[in-house]
């Protein structure tokens, strides 16, 4: 009789498996969507811990999701504090309670990194330590209060098995993870869709996509808004949710050349963007951590095959100006209106920077899934798993 079990079979067979650990709605999280679409294809069992925050109806069936339901909204810093150290709690409590199942620990960012690291010690299992942002950074801490966050982020990190990074310039940013531990997965989207053009093109109009958070300040969407009413050629077409939204929709009454789509379907959003000449993804310099912005939008308009409008002295902003895929611009609203009008009395370098961009997608992104998350990723779990 063979004693040779498959690390496939834990789950059934012992009831051990993957446990993610998400401080947000996980129906948003493309990212973390992308990780556990690898691991059914693969039969690898998961189930998530994660704070819903807008409290949304769970789907039947969803056994595999276990939600935090305290409502609260994004960016409000130390008012959420208390909700916060609730959150940790409650993980902690679930991953104890769990213990005879959990195998591995998936944590996304310092926000559920403590209840991980303390689970993992106590529990005696391996961590998975994802870095989608930086913390400190990304809520612009400063003084004492960022220093114990960032000593206590370097003992998670010598904790963990496993060290995931959004983009190969972050080391610089985490000088201090080991090469042995280290795995870098970029935020590229795993499509089977072919997104076509539905909508005809048109010679007197530029159509301007954003699809994402509506985030006032740090993104540029009011240095966009002001600029609309001076180029009548540009038709902006957003869509999304966010604290600004009031702003957006303010803008659409009073006329301005902008479509509010609302909140959208990830697959009803990228068509929209598909029908669009140009995608907008700016990240100011306000946010210290946009220096290292390594988001969804440069993969996506790669894909799409559509120049990106983004900012310049960020990752993104380098990529498209070395590779000629888009346009960089200083943060501010001339700067941006400049671009729009170079971008519309030129069709044919526009048409230009979206073949590149498509190009590109084609000879190094296309199959990028099923290497880095599909192979790369779980393999390194299953190694996790097999270890206990």
């Amino acid at each position: 009789m063979s004693l040779i079990i498959r690390v496939e079979d834990f789950g059934s067979k012992f009831g051990r498996m993957i446990y993610f650990l998400r401080s947000a709605d996980i129906a948003i999280d493309s990212r973390l969507q992308r990780y556990q679409n690898a691991l059914d294809e693969r039969n690898v069992p998961y189930k998530a811990i994660y704070w819903d925050r807008n409290i949304a109806p769970r789907a039947p069936g969803s056994d595999r999701e276990i939600p935090y339901t305290n409502a609260a909204a994004f960016g409000r810093r130390f008012a959420l504090a208390s909700k916060f150290l609730a959150f940790n709690r409650f993980v902690f409590a679930e991953l104890w309670r769990r213990r005879r199942e959990v195998n591995v620990v998936h944590a996304v960012d310092f926000d559920t990194a403590m209840p991980a690291m303390l689970f993992s010690i106590l529990g005696r299992k391996p961590l998975v330590y994802d870095l989608y942002d930086s913390f400190v950074d990304s809520r612009m801490i400063t003084g004492p209060l960022r220093w114990t966050i960032n000593l206590l982020e370097k003992f998670v990190i010598a904790r963990a098995s496993l060290v995931i990074i959004a983009d190969p310039i972050r080391t610089a940013q985490h000088p201090h993870i080991a090469d042995k531990k280290l795995l870098v997965i970029e935020n590229v989207p795993m499509e089977k869709t072919e997104y076509k053009r539905t909508s005809p093109g048109s010679k007197e109009k530029l159509k301007l996509g954003y699809l994402g958070t509506l985030e006032p300040y740090h993104r540029g969407l009011e240095d966009v808004l002001s600029v609309l009413g001076k180029l009548p050629f540009v038709e902006f077409h957003v869509g999304g949710a966010g604290s600004l939204e009031p702003m957006v929709r303010q803008s659409q009454e009073q006329g301005a050349n902008l479509v509010f789509h609302g909140a959208m379907d990830h697959r009803d959003g990228m068509q929209l963007m598909a029908n669009c000449d140009i995608m907008l993804g700016l990240y100011y310099d306000s946010v210290p951590n946009h220096r290292w912005a390594a988001p969804n939008k440069y993969f996506e308009h790669l894909m799409l095959g559509i120049p990106l409008l983004t900012s310049i002295h960020t990752p993104p902003g380098a990529k498209v100006s070395s590779n000629e895929t888009g346009w960089a611009v200083p943060d501010g609203a001339a700067p941006i209106g400049e671009a729009l009008i170079a971008a519309f009395e030129n069709p044919v370098e526009r048409k230009k920077r979206g073949t590149n961009a498509r190009n590109i997608w084609e000879k190094l992104y296309a199959n990028y899934h099923d290497e880095a998350i599909g192979t790369n990723y779980v393999e390194r779990v299953r190694g996790l798993i097999a270890s206990k």
